[in-house]
């Protein structure tokens, strides 16, 4: 049996060619209208009721179109681009018809040039690909009628004749400050909230390691010791190798702008990642004293920052004077002929910053286990603390550490710190007699001091370097 011949009704080829321009304008016009694309993601989708096509599209209220005719026309609208392609289909979520319009980048390509292609096909052009909004606000900004004067939201809005809400307008200012050569600056503008503008020059960017964004391919969705390990080491590396500006304060990482990058730096990416959760990787990563990591990972058009800083009251020679020290010293388990899990413990201990012990105690055992420590003791939750006191004992057998472990209440549960101590070697100890042997004659004697002149007595020649060298 053949299939029935379906007649179009008189005018509908016409009817859908007229259609057809309309609808592929207003496809691209998702993507050109939104401020900041979300640079992490690989698709942009809208969705909207059948009936709503009329406003959908900008078609007067007495528009000729059926609309059936408008449906059909979105429904195979469906087309191939050089950066991206365009998707268009019909679901029933609630019982309502909604056409669901899907924007797909191209395998290696981004959104600034799926943007730009999106623009080139523009009825009209738009050298800064601003969205209209965008572009009232620019426009309103080089008129010469803004005074430098704080702003309510409203207020902004009416006089640059703003369409639609006004609660994201610190989207529009970004974006201005993004896409054009406007020196633009702002505080506020969300929410309604007021807002203040001026123009400034950027600042500097910050000093950055060779090569900036590293590709580490860091696995971040599930924190673990390891990968924590592997970034602190090349970190590390990093400082002691790189030349400080004099007055450099910050070292900036990564800065990511780019599905591109993103993938070089970081592994398994995923969209259903959040900023906090990558945050959180940054936030585990354990530093010696003097230094921090600081990030910024706002979903949006980016960059995404990654910084390591100083901390007040430090400078770049101390860190890395410290971590020269760091890399020349014998590995702990050569050193002292340490099982694994005793060298991962003293190492943790010998790590810890000092604003993290609590009167000599470290911080709870149990809760740094398996992230900061990496210890996994398949002992049972009970018998953890038993395994702890094992540790303790055979970094005391055999290190300069005088290690003894405390139990410690939090509310309802038990947990173990580690009071901190080193032996007192020989040499201690007679430092300590001299200076009570001059305490007990009314002189005080500085323990370096005292420490020089023993050496002196022991080692003459090893003085007598010291001295010519002074």
């Amino acid at each position: 049996m053949k299939n029935p011949i379906v007649e179009k009704e008189p005018g509908e080829e016409s009817v859908q060619e007229q259609l057809n321009p309309l609808v592929e304008q207003a496809i691209l016009n998702i993507v050109r209208q939104v401020p900041l694309l979300d640079f992490s993601a690989d698709c942009i989708e809208s969705s909207f009721g059948e009936y709503a096509l009329q406003r959908w599209l900008s078609l007067p209220k007495n528009h000729p179109y059926q609309n059936r005719s408008l449906v059909a026309a979105v429904k195979r609208a469906g087309k191939a681009y050089r950066t991206f392609i365009t998707e268009v289909k019909q679901e029933e979520p609630s019982g309502t018809p909604t056409l669901v319009v899907s924007i797909h980048i191209n395998d290696g390509f981004d959104w600034p040039e799926m943007l730009a292609e999106a623009w080139n096909l523009a009825p009209e052009p738009n050298p800064y690909q601003l969205t209209d909004n965008g572009v009232k606000i620019f426009n309103w900004l080089k008129s010469g009628k803004f005074d430098g004067k704080p702003l309510d939201s409203n207020s902004l809005g009416r006089r640059c004749n703003l369409r639609g809400s006004y609660i994201h307008i610190d989207e529009h200012l970004k974006e201005i400050q993004l896409k054009t050569n406007l020196n633009l600056r702002f505080e506020g503008g969300r929410w309604r909230a007021p807002v203040k503008i001026w123009f400034e020059a950027a600042n500097e960017a910050p000093q950055s390691p060779s090569p900036l964004n590293p590709p580490l391919r860091l696995f971040t969705k599930q924190i673990v010791h390891a990968e924590l390990e592997r970034f602190r080491v090349w970190l590390y590396k990093t400082i002691r190798q790189t030349s400080f500006a004099p007055n450099g304060k910050v070292i900036r990482i990564f800065e990511i702008r780019d599905r591109k990058t993103l993938n070089q730096c970081f592994q398994n990416w995923s969209i259903s990642y959040q900023e906090a959760e990558v945050g959180r990787f940054f936030d585990a990563v354990r530093l010696i004293d003097g230094i921090e990591l600081t990030h910024d990972f706002e979903l949006g058009a980016g960059p995404w920052l990654v910084n390591c800083q100083l901390q007040d009251g430090w400078a770049w020679a101390q860190i890395q004077k410290s971590l020269q020290y760091m890399a020349s010293e014998i590995p702990l388990e050569k050193k002292y002929g340490l099982s694994p899990d005793s060298t991962a413990l003293l190492k943790w201990i010998r790590q810890l910053r000092s604003s993290e012990f609590l009167s000599g105690l470290t911080p709870p055992v149990e809760n740094n286990l398996a992230l900061n420590i990496g210890i996994a003791p398949d002992w049972g939750q009970e018998n953890v603390p038993a395994y702890i006191e094992l540790l303790v004992e055979e970094i005391n057998e055999k290190t300069d550490y005088d290690l003894r472990t405390q139990k410690w209440h939090h509310y309802s549960h038990v947990e173990t710190r580690i009071r901190v101590k080193k032996k007192c070697l020989e040499l201690d100890t007679l430092v300590r007699s001299v200076q009570l042997f001059g305490l007990a004659r009314n002189c005080v004697l500085e323990s370096q001091s005292v420490r020089n002149h023993i050496e002196a007595l022991v080692n003459p020649r090893s003085a007598q370097r010291s001295c010519q060298k002074k």
